[in-house]
């Protein structure tokens, strides 16, 4: 019996972990964010252009459907040659902070129409500026300055009309731009996407829509580290007059390394009780029964200069010995906090739980088979009435050999 329990016991245990998740407790992420041109003014038609070369001289729009990069040669809509082409695009209200590590940037187009061919070789740059203005002249598009950082996009692949296609990581070129002195957070951003340099195969070239069809207009998706301000206590709840140490890590989402140079605005309950500190805690204590809420209000990371942060709040309570002290003991001044171990459990496959209970199956089985039967006192009894009854009627001579039953107990003896 001793071995089916076991046996049993094994087999709950494994199926009950299949049920079982334990998920860590993880820091708070980047942020991405994603704009499109014009998407704040339906009526704005400057935000993007298109500039080419038409055999005579250069041609610029900033009223077409279309964004270009690349080469073609004849076809509408002027049926003339598309050559040396690129496109400037402009997104407003861009509240991304200043100094903030820039973890990824993408440019997002939606192409016009089919494209096999694979001999586009373009370029994105950012317009180095502060606060992008709209597009104009050629001579305004010409005239702005770069960044020094670019990336190219060539041999871009097949296109499928009305999908969207993501271009190279462009990380460092808004990088560059919102370090700059002058950036402002919800200020304007401009790219340029061309083929200028003529690097592309003849006739290869790729249009996307422009913001004419809003839906389809281009995106800039950036996603961008934020500071993970954490607080904890050393304790939740304790008497009065009980001190309690109240601490904080910051960290950058984008590597999560710690910040060690910092300035930290703390609140509790919406009040300040440090400005600027770079302290790594505080102590507080009450004489009456309180509750306490703990965060944080303002930060900045003195090495990169961020500012943005997401923040934690933690709870104190302050109580009376005679409201917390059940059935008359002496409670402990400080109640101490319990955490429990983080666990985590091994993923097993699908066909593994057969396979385990399979086996534990074929143990359980065994066990039964095998585990001996204990005889009750009736059993034997029933038994010993019958080997008596059996013997009465041998001969004489052989019933010397039967049990007798005791007087006292009732029981047969040998």
């Amino acid at each position: 019996m001793k071995r089916l329990n076991l046996s049993l016991m094994l087999l709950l245990i494994l199926v009950s972990a299949q049920f079982l998740v334990i998920t860590p407790v993880e820091a708070s992420g980047n942020v991405t964010r994603t704009w499109q041109v014009s998407d704040y003014n339906a009526f704005v038609n400057t935000d993007d252009c298109t500039k080419f070369w038409n055999g005579t001289g250069w041609t610029f729009w900033t009223d077409e459907l279309v964004l270009m990069a690349g080469s073609k040669i004849g076809g509408a809509p002027l049926f003339v040659n598309y050559t040396k082409s690129g496109s400037g695009l402009r997104w407003c209200y861009v509240d991304i902070p200043k100094n903030t590590v820039i973890v990824s940037a993408y440019l997002i187009v939606t192409s016009d129409s089919n494209y096999v061919s694979t001999g586009v070789r373009s370029r994105i740059s950012g317009d180095a500026e502060d606060n992008a203005t709209t597009f104009s002249t050629v001579a305004d598009y010409d005239g702005r300055p770069h960044t020094s950082a670019n990336v190219t996009w060539d041999n871009i692949g097949v296109w499928e009309g009305l999908e969207e296609y993501k271009s190279p990581n462009i990380k460092s070129i808004i990088q560059e731009i919102v370090d700059r002195p002058g950036w402002l957070t919800s200020n304007t951003i401009a790219l340029f996407w061309d083929d200028h340099e003529d690097r592309s195969d003849e006739g290869d070239h790729r249009w996307a829509v422009a913001r004419d069809m809003a839906h389809y207009t281009a995106k800039l998706e950036v996603t961008y580290s934020v500071l993970d301000v954490t607080f904890s206590s050393s304790a939740s709840s304790v008497y009065v007059n009980s001190p309690v140490i109240i601490s904080w890590t910051i960290k950058r989402t984008d590597d999560n390394s710690s910040v060690t140079d910092f300035l930290l605005n703390v609140t509790r309950n919406g009040e300040l009780i440090a400005v600027n500190t770079n302290e790594s805690s505080l102590t507080d204590n009450f004489n009456s029964v309180f509750s306490a809420d703990y965060t944080a209000t303002a930060v900045t990371d003195n090495t990169y200069g961020l500012t943005e942060f997401t923040a934690n709040t933690v709870r104190v309570t302050w109580e009376s010995e005679e409201s917390s002290s059940p059935g008359g003991e002496e409670a402990p001044s400080v109640i101490p906090k319990i955490e429990l171990p983080k666990i985590k459990v091994p993923e097993i496959p699908s066909w593994g739980y057969w396979m385990i209970a399979g086996v534990v199956g074929v143990v359980a089985v065994g066990a039964l088979v095998t585990a001996p039967v204990k005889k009750s006192r009736k059993t034997r009894g029933v038994k010993a009435q019958k080997s008596a009854y059996k013997y009465r009627k041998l001969a004489p001579s052989k019933q010397k050999r039967l049990p007798k039953r005791s007087k006292k107990t009732g029981r047969f003896q040998g």
